[in-house]
C-alpha cells in the first residue's frame, strides 16, 4: 500500500549485511549471523522467504503481467 514502510523496511534489512561487508571488523560478524540463520527451522526459513517474496517479487511480477 502506498502508506506502508514494509518494502523500505526489508529493503534497509537486506542492505545492512553488503554495507557492513565494506568494513572489515564486520565481515565475520555478517557471516556468523548467516551462519546462525541456516541453523533456524525450515519453517522459518520459508517464512521469511514468502515475505520478502510477496512484499518484492509477487508485486512486481503482477504489475508485468497487468502492462
Amino acid at each position: 500500500s502506498g502508506n506502508s514502510w514494509k518494502d523500505e523496511y526489508l529493503t534497509i534489512i537486506f542492505s545492512i549485511p553488503m554495507i557492513l561487508c565494506f568494513f572489515p571488523s564486520m565481515v565475520d560478524p555478517v557471516k556468523d549471523g548467516f551462519a546462525a540463520l541456516e541453523t533456524m527451522p525450515d519453517w522459518y526459513q520459508y517464512t521469511l522467504s514468502v515475505i520478502v517474496g510477496a512484499s518484492f517479487a509477487v508485486r512486481s511480477f503482477i504489475r508485468v503481467r497487468k502492462g
